[in-house]
């Protein structure tokens, strides 16, 4: 007969999201909400547009952040 051992699976801590992970979700979702307004009917064209801006402002708002971290950490 075959022994098997059972290891109790580690729990490992949930990997923190980084400047630069919250920077590269936001583009997909500015692209995403791109794609979505050139797709969308007209009766939902306002909508899309309003959406399509938010996820452009906070992508801007993001990369404003990467960029003044990284010039304070060279300063």
């Amino acid at each position: 007969m075959k022994e098997f051992s059972f290891r109790k699976r580690s729990k490992q801590a949930p990997e923190e999201t980084t400047l630069e992970d919250e920077v590269r979700a936001a583009c997909r979702e500015w692209q995403l909400a791109e794609q979505i307004f050139r797709e969308v009917q007209p009766e939902f064209i306002d909508s899309a547009i309003l959406h399509w801006k938010s996820m452009e402002e906070r992508y801007r708002v993001l990369l404003r952040r990467i960029l003044s971290e990284r010039t304070a950490n060279e300063v």
